[in-house]
């Protein structure tokens, strides 16, 4: 799994949608500190690009 980690709550919530946007399903998880997404590790070149 790629996993993403993000302290703010806005660019938290702007990747989780442009992933299922992407047809992806992201998993979520938050330890109070930190809010984190994970993805599949076989993601396309394009999507990693950010396309």
């Amino acid at each position: 799994m790629l996993q993403y980690v993000f302290f703010h709550q806005q660019p938290y919530q702007l990747f989780i949608d442009f992933a299922r946007e992407k047809g992806l399903s992201p998993v979520t998880s938050s330890d109070g500190d930190s809010l984190e997404v994970s993805l599949p590790d076989e993601l396309n070149d394009d999507l990693l690009d950010g396309n």
